[in-house]
C-alpha cells in the first residue's frame, strides 16, 4: 500500500509544477539572488508567477519594480524582456511559460 500511495503522489505531481531561470540584471550586472529559478504549472503566466515568487510592484501589466529594484523614468531605464534569447513581443502577463524557459530582465537605458 504505501509504496502504491508513493507511486501516486509522484504521478499527481508529474507534469504540474515545473521550473523557469529568471536572470535580472541593472545596466549589465546581476542584482541579488539572480539567477533565481521559479516554480510554475503548465498555463501559469510570467507576470503571476513572479508576483507569487519576488517582490514586484506593477501597474497595468507593467512592472516597475522587482525586488526592490526600480525603473529610473528620468534617465529612461526601463524594464524589458527576453524570452529564450528573444524580445518578448507581449507583456509579461501574456507569456505563458513552458519547461526550460529562460527569462531575461534587464534594466536598461532606452536606446
Amino acid at each position: 500500500r504505501r509504496l502504491l500511495r508513493l507511486r501516486n503522489d509522484k504521478q499527481a505531481t508529474a507534469g504540474q509544477t515545473t521550473s523557469v531561470t529568471l536572470n535580472i540584471t541593472k545596466d549589465g550586472q546581476a542584482i541579488e539572488g539572480s539567477p533565481f529559478t521559479l516554480t510554475f504549472k503548465e498555463g501559469d503566466n510570467l507576470l503571476d508567477v513572479m508576483k507569487a515568487q519576488l517582490k514586484i510592484v506593477e501597474k497595468d501589466g507593467f512592472i516597475s519594480s522587482i525586488n526592490g529594484v526600480e525603473q529610473v523614468p528620468s534617465e529612461q531605464k526601463y524594464w524589458l524582456f527576453d524570452v529564450n534569447g528573444q524580445m518578448s513581443p507581449v507583456g509579461a502577463k501574456e507569456v505563458l511559460l513552458k519547461a526550460g524557459d529562460v527569462i531575461d530582465w534587464k534594466l536598461n537605458k532606452l536606446q
